[in-house]
């Protein structure tokens, strides 16, 4: 019974984990709109004015999106429908806990607004975190470097250039 029991809630999580490797790639955003919140604009403004590097744009947008939006493990519980969250208006407005997928979407968006960037220099990756939950983070070209750019990571002590794996 025991041996049922066990194969049972090992069958299920091997079917969650399938099923949300599958999913994630499909629910993430990939079009940048046209138009973007007027207070986005004007953030991706501010830095651009600020910096000169590339690299420098990407390390202050960062922490700005870093900033407002918290990656905490529970956060998928406790805010399940944000998972499929797609208008851009609404993330940007919305403050604490955001998915990779959609604090990803929001670094896209400013990198590629800046005109700093385009979208082939900007790759979303994927990973595996505590062994089934998966994961996605970005790599970013700059100067010919690929540098890994995890936000959600940031709140794990994932530091910036470094991006969450296997067991967190």
């Amino acid at each position: 019974m025991m041996a049922y029991i066990f194969s049972t809630i090992l069958g299920a999580f091997v079917l969650f984990s399938v099923a949300a490797h599958i999913a994630l790639p499909i629910i993430t955003p990939k079009k940048i709109p046209k138009n973007i919140p007027r207070t986005m604009q004007t953030a991706i403004d501010k830095i651009n004015k600020k910096t000169s590097s590339d690299l420098d744009f990407v390390k202050r947008s960062y922490e700005l999106v870093n900033k407002r939006y918290t990656s905490e493990g529970r956060g998928v519980f406790k805010h399940p429908l944000r998972l499929f969250g797609r208008d851009l208006e609404k993330l940007w407005k919305t403050k604490g806990f955001q998915p990779c997928d959609a604090q990803n979407y929001i670094l896209r968006v400013m990198l590629i607004k800046s005109k700093r960037f385009s979208e082939k220099e900007i790759k979303t990756r994927y990973s595996t975190y505590y062994l089934t939950w998966p994961h996605q983070y970005l790599k970013i070209k700059i100067k010919n470097r690929w540098y890994e750019v995890d936000l959600w990571g940031a709140d794990h002590k994932i530091p910036f250039g470094k991006h969450l794996k296997l067991t967190g």
